[in-house]
């Protein structure tokens, strides 16, 4: 094959929309022809996630994919993730030569005019779905089902535990920080943190527990060093996660709020750490998405409102949900996360696979299993890429029409 031409060209431009890129390479990479093409994003994004960008890279190169870049490339299947492209991205994205363009949509954002638009501009008309079910769930509640009408849909799932990428990490149960949007207000993190240590009370002393942060951004966002530091300083102190409560309930509302509500967030995860082992120090690929490490997860995943959720479910893995929503006042204008609103995205997700809070409880009713078809289970990326890619090859040898005289 010509050093131009590739069997499938994967398009990248935010490492943390396209992890399934691993297994698709680590598995493919010995009879397929990969080329990784990397586009322009968003700076502000990328300085938050400088460093996880480029071991994500590194990682997909060290699996078998050539990172290209340039004009003349030619592919048999151009492999589109949807995301909001900048102008000079979409024109590199386009001047590939692709037999097939086929579109990967994420998990949760069909419906959203924004990301949905990637279809009309870069010519988009087959596309790979997680999960169809989902998928129809977010078009019924949002959106212009009109852009999807017209395109062959593919349900696909993730292949992280039929295809494996990690197999050298396994733990008990880890704990995913989960998104801001959990949390309207900072005794809403007390309450997170406490049902956290409540279901560490009720594990066994050699369970294997690990800390992810959200997002594997560069930099963890749930609580400040500083604070930590003063809460575990403070905390050899007898009886002082009692007395820090009560003074952070007390001065809600008042000047000295803040900083009491803060630190006692802060102690708490001080706490959380003490039991639990930082994801770091588990895997050098600590910042990539949870979900390609949850085939080495054997009793559950310990988190709040999140898309984990879902990824916890598909996995067959149970999912202890440590944020009481019922008990928040989301609707305050002094919530955390301001005017943001996460009842289109979030909230509208959570109306498909959201399971109860757990109450502290350890134990897991399996029946949340069934939130998923098991068609999306049964589904198989890795198969279907191959498929495209043999029905490109298929369609370059096709012979001419003759016309016989």
């Amino acid at each position: 094959m010509d050093s131009n031409k590739y069997d499938l060209v994967l398009v990248i431009e935010y490492y943390r929309s396209v992890a399934y890129y691993l297994s698709v390479i680590k598995y493919l990479a010995p009879d397929v022809r990969i080329g990784l093409y990397v586009v322009p994003m968003d700076e502000k994004l990328l300085a938050k996630n400088r460093e996880a960008q480029s071991d994500f890279i590194d990682a997909c190169v060290s699996f078998g994919a050539k990172l290209i870049e340039g004009n003349n490339i030619e592919a048999n299947v151009l492999l589109i993730p949807q995301r909001v492209y900048r102008d000079d991205a979409r024109k590199l994205i386009a001047g590939i030569n692709a037999r097939r363009k086929v579109g990967a949509l994420t998990l949760a954002w069909a419906g959203i005019p924004q990301h949905d638009q990637f279809f009309e501009q870069l010519g988009i008309e087959v596309a790979f779905v997680i999960d169809r079910r989902f998928l129809d769930h977010l078009l019924s509640k949002r959106g212009d089902k009109t852009v999807f009408q017209n395109r062959k849909l593919i349900e696909v799932g993730l292949p992280f535990m039929r295809y494996p990428v990690f197999e050298h990490v396994t733990v008990d149960y880890v704990v995913a920080i989960p998104t801001p949007f959990s949390f309207a207000h900072e005794n809403d993190k007390w309450m997170f943190m406490e049902t956290v240590l409540s279901l560490f009370e009720k594990m066994q002393p050699n369970d294997i527990i690990a800390l992810k942060t959200h997002n594997g951004m560069d930099r963890d966002q749930f609580s400040s060093g500083r604070y930590r530091w003063l809460g575990s300083l403070l905390g050899r102190i007898p009886k002082f996660d009692s007395s820090l409560r009560k003074i952070a309930k007390a001065t809600q509302g008042h000047t000295t709020g803040f900083f009491w509500g803060r630190l006692y967030t802060s102690y708490l995860y001080e706490k959380v750490l003490k039991r639990a082992v930082p994801f770091s120090r588990m895997t050098e690929f600590s910042q990539f998405a949870l979900e390609a490490f949850l085939p080495g997860v054997r009793k559950g995943v310990i988190g709040g409102l999140s898309n984990t959720t879902w990824g916890a479910l598909y996995a067959s893995i149970p999912y202890y949900n440590c944020v009481d929503v019922t008990v928040q006042q989301r609707d305050a204008k002094d919530r955390l996360y301001g005017k943001k609103d996460a009842t289109i995205t979030l909230e509208t997700n959570l109306d498909y696979y959201a399971v109860p809070y757990c109450r502290g409880d350890l134990r897991f009713d399996t029946s949340h299993f069934n939130i998923l078809a098991e068609s999306t289970r049964n589904a198989d990326l890795i198969a279907e890429i191959r498929k495209q890619i043999n029905l490109a090859k298929a369609e370059a040898v096709e012979p001419a029409a003759t016309t016989c005289l």
